[in-house]
């Protein structure tokens, strides 16, 4: 899930199992938002690229 703290944009991510954790909302390598990714496991896979952060 998207969200905004402040004026930064983050991703909250709930796993399967682990705890809830959130990151800045863009993929490092094309700054795509990653709240438009797919969790899979414990990570979250940029929908561009499918890689884990």
């Amino acid at each position: 899930m998207g969200v905004y703290c402040g004026r930064w944009s983050v991703v909250v991510v709930r796993p399967e199992a682990g705890l809830v954790f959130a990151l800045d909302d863009r993929c490092k390598h094309r700054q795509v938002p990653l709240s438009r990714g797919m969790v899979s496991g414990t990570f979250i896979r940029c929908l561009l690229w499918a890689m884990r952060s």
